[in-house]
């Protein structure tokens, strides 16, 4: 529970970073474009014309993390880098077999990795998969 929200079991809510395992991280490692031990580089960067930030600007940079790290301190600059490399179709590929509604146009884009999306859904549907091994995608 960051920041003192539970947002698994707020239904009908932002999933905020809840997103990055269930849209990012799970999509990423089933498709093999990265691994536990992938290393990504928490640096100050531009996507085209949007600059994430990490949710806390009072901790510096911290360079390169392994997905355990990344995943523990839910940074976002990692997360979205991971994205930019799944793609984002295929990352809407996976949520949608879960049930999450993209279908807003300002939801199809990196920020998709942070989890403002414009539709609210339940969160413990779409983790269902996480505590199923994610043997099936579809719940």
């Amino acid at each position: 529970m960051a920041h003192g929200i539970n947002r698994m079991d707020i239904k009908g809510h932002s999933p905020g970073s809840c997103m990055k395992p269930i849209g990012v991280v799970g999509p990423s490692l089933e498709e093999n474009v990265i691994t536990l031990g992938t290393a990504i580089d928490d640096v100050p960067k531009k996507f085209g014309n949007y600059a994430p930030n990490n949710w806390n600007s009072k901790t510096p940079w911290l360079g390169y993390m392994n997905m355990r790290e990344i995943l523990g301190r839910s940074w976002n600059v990692p997360e979205v880098t991971i994205l930019q490399q799944l793609t984002v179709p295929k990352a809407l590929s996976y949520l949608d077999k879960m049930g999450v509604d993209v279908s807003a146009e300002s939801d199809v884009g990196l920020s998709l990795a942070l989890g403002g999306l414009t539709n609210r859904y339940d969160n413990s549907r779409t983790c269902w998969c996480l505590c199923n091994s994610c043997k099936q995608w579809c719940i």
